[in-house]
């Protein structure tokens, strides 16, 4: 058999995408445990989500969150719903996939009410281990996009699946996977809530 070597760059490619889609996931994540999310996506930086400025975030200089020596949040599921590891009062993830919000992924403090077309819910894991949104089809098939060029740098996290490829005007979005790490020793922290 003969080989070319555009035969052996697709394969080593090949090999090379499959590897890093297929990072290590932590699966014995618990109701109510802390956890990481880290974007699994082409030519994505290896950084983990934050929190910041009402939205989410990976790979931007500082989310400006109480606990300014650690710059990313940590998460946890409650029932369905997905949290910040946040001191009192709570901060909870609300997405919005109407065609006003293209998917937007924003966060609640305390009692505050949510929007017309605002979701708190359900997420949870899928069997590959990845963080999802439970879509139209009762099935947790909605993942991420990421959005370069976020201010004041990094990427934006926005909601998959809603129709909106660019979502916010943004352009060059790409979809990315949320691969959870059990955090032992969360810190409480409080997210900043404006820009």
């Amino acid at each position: 058999m003969k080989f070319t070597s555009a035969s052996v760059l697709a394969a080593t490619t090949a090999v090379m995408v499959s590897s890093t889609t297929a990072a290590p996931v932590d699966t014995k994540i618990q109701d109510g445990e802390a956890f990481t999310l880290t974007p699994i996506g082409s030519g994505v930086p290896h950084a983990k989500f934050q929190a910041a400025n009402n939205a989410l975030y990976f790979d931007t200089p500082k989310q400006n969150s109480s606990c300014a020596d650690i710059n990313y949040a940590t998460f946890r599921l409650d029932k369905g719903s997905l949290f910040l590891y946040a001191e009192k009062p709570s901060q909870q993830i609300v997405v919005d996939r109407s065609g006003m919000g293209q998917g937007i992924i924003q966060y609640t403090t305390g009692a505050q009410p949510i929007g017309r077309n605002q979701q708190r819910g359900p997420f949870g894991f899928d069997k590959e281990g990845s963080l999802k949104f439970l879509g139209q089809g009762q099935q947790l098939d909605e993942g991420f996009l990421a959005c370069p060029n976020a201010f004041p740098a990094g990427y934006s996290v926005w909601l998959g699946n809603t129709g909106a490829n660019n979502p916010g005007g943004n352009k060059g979005c790409v979809p990315v996977l949320a691969r959870p790490t059990k955090v032992d020793k969360p810190v409480l922290c409080q997210y900043s809530q404006g820009h």
